[in-house]
């Protein structure tokens, strides 16, 4: 079996046409499913790496959905040692500050991303 190389997947001739067909919807609801998905640095690098502009009009839809969620962001702080934040990733708009572990005498930062499953009886 022969299969896409490395190299092959990141032509200059192919990447354009991946990042092109890469694309979903920023709100999906379907029927009991809700999905909200924006991620505006990859909107932007997506574009900057194919050398497309970014429309007007999306870079204005972007200003607006930013503005929103910067006003009614409810949850902003830094976590201390030994806390959590759970959510559902699919609902959930959300965001994390750069970090920078500065502090020679500090343990790095451990960061693991958890994939849960829950199963629709637990919820009730």
């Amino acid at each position: 079996a022969v299969g896409i190389s490395g190299a092959l997947s990141r032509s200059s001739d192919l990447l354009p046409l991946r990042i092109r067909y890469n694309s979903y919807p920023i709100y999906v609801d379907k029927g009991k499913r809700m999905r909200f998905r924006y991620m505006r640095h990859w909107v932007e690098t997506g574009h900057e790496k194919t050398g497309w502009k970014v429309p007007t009009l999306l870079k204005i839809a972007m200003d607006a959905l930013d503005d929103k969620l910067n006003h009614y962001r409810c949850f902003h702080r830094v976590l201390s040692r030994g806390e959590i934040i759970y959510g559902n990733n699919s609902m959930l708009a959300h965001a994390r500050s750069s970090f920078k572990n500065n502090s020679p005498d500090k343990a790095p930062r451990h960061l693991l991303r958890v994939w849960l499953q829950c199963q629709k009886a637990d919820l009730l």
